[in-house]
C-alpha cells in the first residue's frame, strides 16, 4: 500500500452536469494524485461509481471517500407508486393511509426505489464528502455519526465571455439549463417568463440549453407548448461539454434564473455562474449555499408541505411569488455589472474548480496519511 498519497476513480461513461464537475475536479487533482494501479492509501469516489470498485477498495484496505449529492424525498402519490410491483404497492398505498406510518412508509417507498444505491456507497465509505451544508443535514438524519467534510462543487471560470449589457427597452434574455425532474423548477420558470411577457409587457426571451425534446410524464399540459410554441423560448440541444456555441449563447444571457427545489447543489446554477451570470431564484436547498450575493433569492421554506413532497413523479404548485421575483430581477438588472463582479468574487473564493480540488487534495491527503 502507497501510504500518505491517494487516487481517484474516474468513469467516462456518465453524461450528467454532475460528471462534467466530476471530470473537471479529477482533472485537477490529477498532479496531486497517484494512479490506481499503484495502490494509493485511499480513494475517492463519486456516488455513482460501481459498487464493485469501492467493495475491491475496501477489500484492499484502500480507505474510501465518498462525495454524494442529495437524497430523494418523493411522497406517495399514485405516480411513484407506479414504480412498484403490485403487492409492494397495494402495502404502500396501505400504510401511507394513515398518518402515524406516512412518514416511515414514504422514507421505505424511496428507499426501495433508488435511494438504496446511495445508502449502500455510503455504508461502505470511511469518509463522506457532502455537497453542502443542506445535503449534510438531510443525510445526518440516517448517518448522523459517519465522518464527513463539505465541499461545494465548482466549475472552471470562462475567461473568454464578453457580457451582454441591459437597458429596459432592451430584449431581457433569461437563461435556465434543462432537467426533466419536476423538482427543478422549470415549469414553473416557463410559467414566470410568460407572466413576464403578458403582465409586465416586457420584451424577454428564455433560453432553454440541453432540451432534450422531452418532458415530464405527468406534466402540466401546457408545459410542452409553452416551450415549443410561446415564441419566448429557445431551445437548444444536450450538450456534454461547454464548447464554444453552448458558451456564446450562456454568455448572451443577462442572468440565469433557479428554481430548483431542495436541490443539495444544483450543478447548472453553478456552471451558469461560471459563465458570470448572477442568479435570481428561490433560497431553497443549498442554493443559498452557491449564490451568496451575487444574485437575488426570495425566502423559501424547504419543509413547509413536511419532509416529503414532489420531486421526480409529481407537479406540486410552488406558490411563487411572481411580483416578489420580479422585483429581485429588476434589483440585479439594475446594478448588473456589481452582481457580474460578485460573481466573479464567487468563483475566486469558493466556486473555481482550482479552488474545490485544493479543499479535497486536504482532505485526501489527511485520510490518506492516518
Amino acid at each position: 500500500m502507497n501510504n500518505g498519497r491517494f487516487g481517484v476513480f474516474f468513469d467516462p461513461t456518465k453524461t450528467t452536469s454532475g460528471q462534467r464537475f466530476y471530470r473537471d475536479l479529477c482533472a485537477a487533482l490529477k498532479t496531486r494524485s497517484i494512479p490506481l494501479d499503484e495502490k494509493p492509501s485511499a480513494i475517492l469516489f463519486n456516488i455513482s461509481a460501481p459498487v464493485s470498485e469501492i467493495v475491491k477498495a475496501k477489500i484492499r484496505g484502500q480507505k474510501v471517500v465518498l462525495r454524494v449529492d442529495g437524497l430523494w424525498w418523493d411522497r406517495i402519490s399514485p405516480a411513484f407508486l407506479e414504480n412498484f410491483w403490485w403487492p409492494t404497492r397495494m402495502l404502500l398505498t396501505f400504510f401511507a393511509r394513515f398518518k402515524m406510518t406516512q412518514n416511515i412508509t414514504s422514507d421505505i417507498a424511496n428507499l426501495l426505489d433508488d435511494n438504496y444505491t446511495g445508502f449502500f456507497r455510503i455504508l461502505l465509505a470511511d469518509h463522506i464528502v457532502y455537497q453542502s451544508v443542506f445535503s449534510k443535514q438531510v443525510h445526518q438524519r440516517y448517518f448522523p455519526n459517519k465522518n464527513h467534510s463539505v465541499i461545494g462543487n465548482a466549475s472552471r471560470s470562462r475567461q473568454d465571455i464578453i457580457s451582454s449589457d441591459y437597458h429596459e427597452t432592451d430584449l431581457l434574455k433569461l437563461c435556465v439549463i434543462y432537467s426533466e425532474a419536476p423538482a427543478k423548477g422549470i415549469y414553473q420558470i416557463l410559467k414566470f417568463v410568460k407572466w413576464l411577457s403578458e403582465v409586465k409587457h416586457l420584451p424577454v426571451r428564455l433560453y432553454v440549453v440541453g432540451f432534450n425534446g422531452k418532458v415530464p410524464k405527468y406534466a402540466p399540459d401546457d408545459m410542452q407548448s409553452l416551450i415549443m410554441n410561446s415564441g419566448l423560448v429557445d431551445i437548444y440541444p444536450p450538450f456534454d461539454d461547454f464548447d464554444p456555441k453552448v458558451t456564446k449563447i450562456l454568455s448572451e444571457a443577462h442572468c440565469c434564473l433557479c428554481f430548483s427545489f431542495r436541490d443539495p447543489c444544483p450543478n447548472a446554477v453553478v456552471e451558469s455562474m461560471a459563465h458570470h451570470l448572477p442568479v435570481v431564484g428561490i433560497a431553497s436547498g443549498g442554493v443559498p449555499e452557491i449564490v451568496h450575493d451575487a444574485g437575488e433569492l426570495i425566502d423559501w421554506d424547504d419543509w413547509k408541505d413536511g419532509h416529503f413532497a414532489a420531486h421526480r413523479y409529481e407537479f406540486q404548485e410552488k406558490d411563487i411569488d411572481f411580483e416578489q421575483m420580479f422585483s429581485a430581477l429588476n434589483k440585479v438588472l439594475n446594478n448588473l455589472n456589481l452582481y457580474r463582479m460578485k460573481v466573479r468574487q464567487r468563483l475566486l473564493d469558493d466556486l473555481d474548480v482550482d479552488v474545490c480540488a485544493e479543499r479535497y487534495a486536504q482532505v485526501l491527503e489527511k485520510l490518506a496519511q492516518e
